[in-house]
């Protein structure tokens, strides 16, 4: 008898531990907070917001990213600050070519690595993303990321969700994991 209850609780330790492991992919968000839970802001015909980049590291860790941005109409750019954990950057976040930044140190969990004050100035619902960049000789179709294993192999960074601005009530954009824990169980709850 104790034997078995031994086997159950060792199963359950590590089937615990094994829900804090992180996905097996990197993934990077647009949210409008510090907690990477919301991904929708509506207002007046005229406001200012901040606006959070977040990546999420895969189970090799990351250690750079790069990527551009797309800005609609209706939205206009504006200061930019880095995470300090990031001190190398390459292009610009505005930069059609995009942005490339590395990290001082291997992350493992979510961090944050651009904010970015955003003046929206039309009422019409609308979209920020975060698509492939051009810097360089080559040319990338979707954002990409650097693991921490030596030599550093570039592989897709998955976008887990773009900004939506000025969406109305419960629209489906707004209402997929945006006010959820992002623990990588939410994530997989996504394609059950």
């Amino acid at each position: 008898m104790k034997k078995l209850l031994l086997a159950l609780l060792l199963t359950a330790v590590v089937s615990g531990s094994a829900v804090a492991q992180p996905p097996p992919v990197a993934y990077v968000g647009l949210y409008v907070d510090d907690l990477h839970s919301t991904q929708c802001i509506s207002g007046s015909v005229s406001y200012e917001f901040l606006m959070w980049i977040w990546v999420l590291p895969g189970v090799d860790g990351l250690y750079g990213v790069e990527f551009a941005m797309e800005y609609p109409p209706g939205v206009i750019p504006s200061t930019v600050e880095r995470n300090p954990i990031f001190p190398a950057q390459l292009g610009d976040l505005t930069s059609v070519d995009g942005v490339a930044t590395s990290a001082s140190e291997c992350l493992e969990d979510w961090t944050w690595v651009f904010r970015q004050n955003i003046i929206v100035t039309a009422p019409d619902p609308m979209e920020i993303r975060i698509v492939g960049s051009t810097m360089g000789e080559f040319v990338y179709e979707t954002p990409i990321h650097t693991t921490c294993d030596y030599p550093y192999p570039i592989f897709e960074l998955r976008v887990l969700n773009y900004l939506y601005i000025n969406y109305e009530g419960e629209a489906y954009e707004c209402s997929l994991i945006g006010t959820e824990s992002k623990s990588w169980g939410a994530i997989k709850s996504l394609f059950r």
